[in-house]
């Protein structure tokens, strides 16, 4: 009975770290469509409402669907612009996880723009931006579909050859 239980736990351990890897992936995507969403509406906003960057950044920070975008959260408060935009949203980026190495780059390019030239250049940037992020979009969709079930399949395997060696 004992053998038995340990064989269910190191399959669901196995199984559960297959899903776990895949749910991984899915989080990136997510995060990548948000941050798609956020260059969007900065672009907007900059380009119709011409609406301070200060504030923007103050707003945004506020909207509950960029929760998930912890690094906004750093201009909550921020009544006064104390420091430079780009300053500020690259010490802001230090605090949000589960971003790779080109998300990251993405957006510290982002911060550099933001509040540095007029609103004109700041959209055309952000639409440069968006265009690379759709790169990264599509290059992690593509990931999360393959490796996914890869992950997801290996852990079930996986747990069956560890079932299978026990017995």
């Amino acid at each position: 009975m004992l053998k038995l239980l340990g064989m269910v736990f190191l399959f669901l351990g196995s199984a559960g770290t297959g899903l776990l890897l895949s749910r991984r992936l899915a989080r990136r995507t997510e995060l990548i469509l948000l941050i798609q969403k956020l260059l969007l509406t900065l672009s907007n906003d900059l380009s119709y409402q011409k609406t301070p960057t200060v504030r923007l950044l103050r707003d945004l920070s506020r909207d509950e669907s960029y929760e998930k975008l912890s690094f906004l959260g750093e201009f909550q408060d921020l009544q006064v612009q104390t420091a430079p935009v780009s300053r500020l949203w690259n010490d802001a980026l230090e605090k949000q996880p589960g971003l790779q190495k080109e998300e990251l780059e993405l957006l510290r390019d982002t911060g550099k723009i933001l509040g540095s030239t007029d609103s004109e250049s700041q959209v055309n940037a952000l639409s440069l931006q968006q265009k690379k992020l759709a790169l990264i979009l599509e290059e992690a969709m593509a990931k999360q579909q393959t490796q996914g079930k890869l992950f997801r399949s290996m852990g079930v395997l996986c747990g069956f050859l560890l079932i299978i060696l026990t017995f």
